[in-house]
């Protein structure tokens, strides 16, 4: 009978041998033992107890040997394709603040407040705009509105084109409805998009509903869309948008949305800008005491939140 010592001498030599280079493959199982030969096709290797393998080179996950051996075209292709770190996206926020006010002969009051927010990453943009409007002459109210915007961008990648969303709510004082909510969608096209100057077109389908009208059907829309933001230089930027809605359920009935606003940066305060703006709405049902056209303009102060 064979001394034990044998058996354990022969059972420590092949995990010698697997400790010193252990073959993964591909499917996870590990063998362990000895390469005598290999080339971009196959290894062949010798095991203890299974003798001498032929192992193709593709189901070869890891071989531990004094030279690194290149995993296989498949592995290869998951480890490249791995999703790099998402950027995170540059925010900038504002708030405004316009007044205005006289007394003697007549008693004029204005006040404008507004917020905007914009997210700008390689993947995606998105702007968040808000605005609320009182103006009132000798004790009555003139105009009386707020509404709140968001346009959301969907990039692709190595591409001008690019899928929007967007959803806008309008409260009006003065209109012959109440409230309306439009939402909209499509794809647009970068006509440029550089550091400094942006400028996009839009085109899509949409839906509208107002509230507290004489007719408050859905309506489905068609939208054409521009808008763009330069900064012309360190002290003055642009921003312009223009947005058609053309209903099409009543051929010929459109309302257009036209809005400009400069800015100017006030260098003795961090932050402060000097905004003046101008809006358009034009509309063209209305009924009752609503105009067609809607022009606003204002000056007003606007503060860069950090």
């Amino acid at each position: 009978m064979r001394h034990p010592l044998t058996f354990l001498f022969l059972f420590v030599l092949p995990c010698s041998a697997i400790e010193a280079q252990p073959i993964t493959l591909s499917n996870g199982d590990r063998l362990s033992g000895e390469v005598v030969e290999e080339n971009a096709q196959q290894i062949v290797f010798d095991h203890p107890v299974l003798g001498r393998l032929v192992i193709d080179r593709e189901k070869v996950a890891a071989l531990t040997t004094s030279e690194t051996i290149d995993p296989p075209p498949a592995i290869k292709q998951r480890q490249s394709t791995t999703p790099a770190p998402a950027v995170n996206a540059t925010i900038s926020q504002r708030i405004e603040l316009g007044l205005s006010g006289a007394s003697g002969n007549t008693r004029n009051s204005d006040l404008r407040l507004g917020y905007q927010r914009r997210a700008d990453s390689a993947e995606q943009h998105s702007l968040l705009k808000s605005g609320y409007q009182r103006e009132s002459s000798n004790g009555q109210t003139e105009e009386n509105d707020f509404f709140t915007e968001l346009t959301h961008d969907w990039l692709m990648p190595q591409s001008r084109w690019f899928r929007f969303a967007q959803g806008r709510y309008d409260w009006d004082d003065f209109e012959d409805w109440d409230s309306r909510i439009a939402v909209s969608g499509g794809s647009g096209y970068l006509f440029a998009d550089r550091p400094g100057l942006r400028m996009a077109g839009r085109l899509g389908l949409g839906l509208s509903q107002t509230f507290g009208g004489d007719d408050d059907e859905l309506s489905p829309e068609a939208i054409v869309g521009f808008d763009s933001n330069w900064q012309v230089n360190d002290r003055q930027s642009l921003e312009a948008s223009n947005t058609l809605y053309l209903q099409l359920d009543e051929l010929g009935e459109l309302r257009n949305l036209t809005s400009l606003a400069w800015l100017i940066k006030l260098d003795q305060f961090n932050g402060l800008n000097l905004k003046l703006g101008a809006e358009n709405e034009y509309e063209s049902d209305t009924s009752g005491d609503s105009r067609s056209n809607d022009f606003k303009y204002n000056l007003s102060l606007t503060w860069e939140l950090k």
